[in-house]
């Protein structure tokens, strides 16, 4: 009994589930997208994409749409996501943080900063992005 209290303490202490390995899985996702979302890679972005995403009414397509065309619309993007914190939860997974957006349009800069949570499900090939976009 008193190991499965220690056992329980040292879990709740170290954060909610998930191996280390898996951990660092979930933070590459959020490194590639940065990556592909600064070379304005769709391919790259679409590949961290669920084939079950669904978010805010969008399913995979429409997704996949408004990133090509949200692409299109910048002549030059910059993202930056820190203080990245991960909870893992069985094969479920959330990554949140800070980020920073400038973009430059029409001659423009724009500047947004705030907050995201990223949902991602662990999948046969990996971590995927299922939601939170």
């Amino acid at each position: 009994m008193k190991r499965a209290v220690f056992c329980l303490l040292i879990l709740i202490i170290a954060g909610c589930g998930g191996s280390e390995a898996d951990r660092q899985a979930v933070t590459a996702v959020a490194v590639k997208r940065q990556q592909a979302l600064n070379s304005k890679d769709i391919a790259l972005y679409i590949s961290l994409l669920s084939g079950d995403y669904q978010d805010k009414g969008k399913n995979l397509a429409a997704k996949k749409a408004e990133l090509e065309a949200t692409f299109n619309a910048f002549d030059r993007l910059d993202y930056r996501f820190s203080d990245p914190r991960v909870d893992i939860k069985g094969d479920r997974a959330t990554i949140s943080g800070d980020y920073v957006l400038r973009v430059t349009t029409k001659g423009k800069d724009l500047s947004l900063e705030g907050k995201e949570h990223i949902l991602l499900k662990k999948e046969h090939g990996g971590w995927k992005i299922i939601g939170g976009l």
